[in-house]
């Protein structure tokens, strides 16, 4: 028999979280944007893409810090792909996957995949709105609206500069190569704009 021992993890999910008070606190959003970066880049030393990075697949621990959880649909570049090249749509959840991921553009998919998730989640968790989805539950108009729509520059109270909004609407540009080109890039820009960005007054 084959067992699967996994920590218990305490907490709520990010999603049940802006469910019950609308958004997080600009200082926790900046924790959760760090602990995605650095996973992000941890993924990458290691070949693989998360590929469901979104709120209810983030856990708020009772200590205030953050876990990301569920890598059932996850991708080791350097195996081989279960999901059928001529398949149309490629595994995602929509309003959160890239345009080439649901797209199944495999050639294209690689860790800026998940930098744009990291993206709209972060969109979403520190302003309180999604980016693109403007409320639609059909499928196919959530996919049409990730591919066309361009989010809202919402102004963050603290983000003096407004880098901080700046980076987070670069990383869901619908183009991979618009996109910081790699985790590690990605996080040395976040560490680069935080002297930016004052919580304190959140």
């Amino acid at each position: 028999m084959l067992y699967i021992m996994e920590e218990y993890i305490k907490g709520i999910t990010l999603r049940k979280y802006l469910g019950l008070y609308g958004k997080l606190p600009l200082k926790e959003g900046l924790r959760l944007l760090e602990t995605l970066l650095s996973i992000a880049v941890e993924l990458e030393k290691r070949r693989i893409i998360h590929r469901d990075i979104k709120p209810e697949n983030i856990v708020i621990r009772d200590n205030r810090g953050f876990c990301l959880l569920d890598f059932g649909i996850a991708r080791v570049l350097n195996k081989p792909s279960l999901t059928k090249t001529k398949a149309y749509f490629g595994p995602h959840s929509p309003g959160y996957a890239a345009p080439e991921q649901f797209r199944n553009m495999k050639k294209e998919v690689d860790i800026r995949a998940d930098l744009f998730s990291i993206g709209v989640t972060m969109y979403e968790a520190i302003t309180g709105k999604h980016p693109f989805l403007k409320g639609t539950e059909h499928y196919l108009e959530m996919l049409r609206l990730t591919e066309t729509v361009k989010p809202l520059d919402y102004v963050i109270p603290g983000d003096t500069q407004r880098q901080l909004m700046g980076f987070i609407t670069i990383m869901m540009d619908k183009f991979p190569s618009r996109r910081p080109q790699n985790a590690t890039i990605a996080k040395n820009w976040f560490k680069a704009l935080l002297p930016t960005v004052n919580a304190e007054g959140d």
